[in-house]
């Protein structure tokens, strides 16, 4: 409704109707497409023995959407594009270093790619996403602090939820089963950041300032949070149609449907072969809303869902 994508002469609906054939030419080569405004990336998946053959065919995947670009009066910027090859932390010794030709030009793998604001790394620990976020938190709270003697209470408490909360908090769902030693790092932050804002000393415990001063939920609760909250918006119709498809309920599977975890309402988990996997939405979505009480899963209006969840996690 407002806004057009960077450099571009359309409105929204019409760029999106315009760069529409982009997604079927990836469907053709077998790529997964993600599409945003005038930002559009592909993925390929496959074994470690395979992998030549994927880069063949994300290679000529490209190549055709760039023909397709020339022949609508697009122009693709090679010096521009980055890949980024990912595997678990015990299978990256096992990728290729070697570039790809695109366009004419070699484009070597990068370990790190910046994705709407969120800094994926090659091994996927999101590790380089956490110094970034943790570092541009601590700027923020050192300028805060500067002119803190001169605010009052609440509008320094509004700066801070601003400036260094919001942070921590966007897209903080993609961090769930990431080692606690992560989440650490991240909870430093709001540490230093309640201390400040209360006036107590670095040495000073944090767990009544946090729950009782500043209503403020540790990291590990606030990454539950948004994954409840996620499944919650799923659940009715208020999420994405690909984020609403992962949520199966038990009950809608004929050999389950008597059992007690149908009565109760619970999503299928699916299963994973390794805890790398248990990280994904699909089943660290089901596990966190399993594990919440019944009653609050019964909310019937999302104000009164996040009211009583975030209670039950203060509890």
């Amino acid at each position: 409704m407002f806004g057009v994508p960077q450099g571009s002469v359309l409105g929204p609906l019409l760029f999106l109707l315009y760069t529409a054939d982009l997604e079927i030419i990836a469907q053709q080569f077998g790529v997964e497409a993600h599409l945003y405004a005038d930002d559009s990336q592909m993925y390929v998946f496959n074994s470690p023995h395979a992998m030549k053959s994927a880069d063949e065919r994300l290679l000529r995947c490209l190549d055709e959407i760039a023909r397709w670009m020339q022949s609508n009066r697009l122009s693709l910027n090679p010096s521009k594009t980055q890949f980024m090859r990912c595997a678990t932390t015990r299978r990256l010794t096992q990728l290729s270093s070697s570039p790809i030709t695109f366009c004419g030009q070699q484009i070597w793998p990068v370990t790190s790619v910046r994705n709407l604001g969120v800094t994926v790394d090659s091994s996927l620990s999101f590790c380089t996403h956490v110094n970034r976020v943790v570092s541009s938190c601590f700027y923020q709270l050192r300028r805060i602090k500067s002119s803190l003697k001169a605010l009052p209470l609440e509008t320094a408490k509004t700066l801070v939820n601003c400036f260094v909360v919001s942070r921590l908090d966007y897209c903080n769902s993609l961090l769930a089963g990431v080692p606690q030693t992560t989440l650490d790092r991240l909870q430093r932050v709001m540490n230093t950041a309640a201390r400040m804002l209360c006036g107590v000393g670095r040495r000073e415990h944090v767990s009544d300032l946090l729950s009782n001063c500043l209503h403020w939920l540790r990291v590990p609760q606030r990454v539950q949070f948004k994954l409840c909250l996620l499944m919650y918006k799923s659940l009715h119709g208020m999420a994405p149609t690909y984020l609403a498809e992962l949520c199966q309920s038990v009950g809608m599977v004929d050999a389950r449907g008597r059992l007690r975890s149908a009565e109760r309402g619970d999503l299928i988990t699916p299963r994973s072969a390794t805890k790398f996997g248990d990280r994904a939405f699909a089943i660290s979505g089901p596990q966190a809303w399993n594990g919440l009480p019944t009653n609050v899963r019964n909310s019937m209006t999302l104000s009164t869902f996040k009211a009583a969840l975030k209670t039950h996690l203060f509890i």
